[in-house]
Formats: C-alpha cells, structure tokens, sequence
C-alpha cells in the first residue's frame, strides 16, 4: 500500500531500484551518530545493498520515505530471527534529518505493525541501537 503523506511525502514498499539509495541513507545516518561497522551496527549487514531482496520474503516488508522524489527515510519488519514464531521486530529505521520530528517514524511504525497484525504476528520488538 502506498499513502501519500503530503503533495512532497510518499511513503511507499520498498523496490529493487532502492536498494543504493536506501544504503546510503542508512550509511549517512550511521556515521552521523558514529553507528559504525566495528561495533556491530547495520553498517556491517552484508545485506545492506540489498533490501529489497532481504524483505521480499514472506511476513516481512519494508517502506521508503520519499520526499520530493528522493529517499529520505525508510524501515521495515520482518520475523525475528532465532525468536519465537509469532514475534517479529521492527528493523532499520533510518531517516535524515528533514523528516525528524515530523512523527513519520511513528507513522510508518504503525503501518509496519499493522502488516505484523494482518500476518498473524502477536508481538514486535525493538532494538534502538545503542550510543
């Protein structure tokens, strides 16, 4: 489902012509709060460059933020691995700073949950990283 936030903000489900823009958000907001790949954080995902194909698997999604056309922001859900069946977490929530404090974090959470609750998930977690 796509939901227009306003006439510059769409967010949308992810696509495999997100995958370098997606990486590089997350890369930016990760050296801006020194989130780096010595310390274990998403930096490190062998994944990373490729998202689209790490949630286009069954109970798992994930969303990017656009505004005016370019990827600001994006997060997903997906099963928690080496959890219990019917827990998942919420998963790199990255956004540059002209979307904070404008509450899509919040928004796209709660999308992200109702895809959880829609799949049949009872709980979701998550893991802030850790500065």
């Amino acid at each position: 489902m796509t939901i227009a936030l306003s006439l510059s903000l769409r967010m949308r489900p992810i696509t495999a012509q997100d995958n370098a823009a997606i990486a590089a958000v997350i890369r930016r907001v990760s050296a801006e709060f020194g989130l780096t790949a010595d310390k274990g954080y998403t930096v490190s995902d062998p994944n990373l460059d490729n998202l689209f194909q790490l949630y286009n698997q069954p109970n798992s999604a994930y969303w990017v933020i656009e505004y005016d056309g370019e990827v600001v922001g994006s997060g997903g859900i997906a099963p928690l691995q080496e959890g219990e069946a019917d827990v998942c977490e919420l998963q790199k929530m990255y956004f540059l700073p002209i979307l904070r404090g404008k509450g899509l974090a919040r928004q796209l959470a709660l999308q992200a949950l109702d895809f959880a609750r829609q799949k049949g998930f009872r709980a979701a977690i998550w893991k802030p990283p850790a500065r």
